[in-house]
C-alpha cells in the first residue's frame, strides 16, 4: 500500500527570527518607559518648582501691596488744599482748652475731629534750626472752630508754645498720622543696608486717625524659618504677636530681607524685598525672588 505525504502549508518564525522580533519590541518597550519616566519626572519637579515660586511670590506680592500704602491718609489731598488756602486763629499759643477758629468762609472738613494734629513750623534764620509747634483736637465745636490743646508733636520730646496766635495760609498743616518717616526697621534704617523686620501704618478705616490696630509689618522668623506678619499687641519687631505668612509645613524660608535704597527725606522712598526659600520635603528646590517697592505717600502730609 502506497504512503501518502501531506505537505503542510504552515510556516512560523524561525528561533532567531523570534529572538530579533523579542529584542527589537524591548527596545521600543524600553523607550517608551523611558519617555514616560522621563515626562513624570518633569511634570513632578515642574510641580514642585511652581509649588515654591507661587509660595514666594504670592507672599512677595502681599508685602509689596501693602508697603506701597505706607502712610497713606485718607484725605491728604483735601488737607493740603485746606491748608494752604486758609489761615487759623488760636485763643491762646500754648496751654489746654484753646480754640481754633478758620478764616473766613472756611469750613473744616468732617473727617478734622478728635485726634487730629495740627502741626506749624518755625525757623530760625541764624540757627537753621526747625521749631515744630502742634494742636491735637479734642473736640469740633461747628464747622468752623474746633477745641484743642498744645502738645508735642509727632517725633518730638516735648510741646513748643506757637510763635503767633495767628497762624498764615501755607504755614502750617495736618500731621499725617502714618507718616512714612514712621516706617521702623530692626536697625538704623539707613540706606544700602539689609534688614529683617519693617513696621509701618496706613489709615485703613479711612478716619484720618491713627488707630492702635492700624499697623501693620513683617519680620523673619528663624526658628520657624518663616515669614510673620504683625497682629496685635506691642508693635515692635521683637515683641507683640506675630503669625505667619508662609507655610512652614511645606516651605522653609531661608531669608527675608529688606533693604532702603533711598536716603532719608527722599521725596519717594524705595525699598528692595527679597525672600528666598526651599521645599521642606525637597530641600533641592529653591528658590529667591525680590522686587523693588516704592512708598509714594508724602512723609510729611
Amino acid at each position: 500500500m502506497p504512503i501518502i505525504r501531506i505537505k503542510s502549508s504552515q510556516s512560523g518564525l524561525t528561533l532567531i527570527e523570534l529572538m530579533v522580533a523579542i529584542t527589537l519590541g524591548i527596545f521600543v518597550l524600553s523607550g517608551l518607559v523611558y519617555i514616560i519616566s522621563s515626562s513624570i519626572k518633569t511634570n513632578t519637579e515642574t510641580l514642585r518648582s511652581t509649588q515654591l515660586n507661587q509660595e514666594l511670590r504670592g507672599t512677595l506680592h502681599l508685602i509689596i501691596r501693602d508697603l506701597r500704602r505706607a502712610g497713606g491718609l485718607n484725605d491728604a489731598s483735601d488737607a493740603i488744599t485746606f491748608s494752604t488756602s486758609h489761615g487759623l486763629t488760636l485763643s491762646a499759643a500754648s496751654g489746654t482748652g484753646i480754640t481754633i477758629t478758620t478764616s473766613p468762609a472756611a469750613q473744616f472738613d468732617d473727617w478734622v475731629v478728635a485726634g487730629v494734629v495740627i502741626k506749624t513750623a518755625s525757623l530760625d534764620i541764624i540757627t537753621g534750626d526747625i521749631t515744630n509747634s502742634c494742636i491735637t483736637v479734642t473736640n469740633r465745636n461747628s464747622n468752623t472752630q474746633l477745641t484743642g490743646n498744645n502738645t508735642a508733636c509727632p517725633g518730638d520730646a516735648s510741646a513748643t508754645a506757637f510763635p503767633s496766635t495767628t497762624v498764615g495760609a501755607s504755614s502750617w498743616i495736618f500731621e499725617n498720622a502714618f507718616t512714612t518717616k514712621d516706617i521702623v526697621t530692626d536697625a538704623a534704617n539707613a540706606i544700602d543696608t539689609t534688614y529683617t523686620c519693617m513696621i509701618f501704618g496706613y489709615d485703613k478705616d479711612k478716619d484720618n486717625v491713627a488707630d492702635s490696630n492700624e499697623n501693620y509689618g513683617y519680620r523673619y522668623d528663624n526658628t520657624e524659618q518663616a515669614v510673620e506678619t504683625w497682629q496685635s499687641g506691642t508693635v515692635a519687631c521683637n515683641d507683640g504677636i506675630w503669625a505667619n505668612v508662609t507655610d512652614e509645613a511645606t516651605v522653609d524660608i531661608t531669608s527675608f530681607l529688606i533693604t532702603r535704597l533711598t536716603p532719608i527725606g527722599a521725596s519717594v522712598l524705595e525699598y528692595k524685598i527679597s525672600i528666598s526659600g526651599r521645599l521642606q520635603a525637597h530641600p533641592e528646590y529653591s528658590r529667591t525672588v525680590e522686587d523693588v517697592v516704592r512708598v509714594r505717600n508724602d512723609p510729611v502730609l
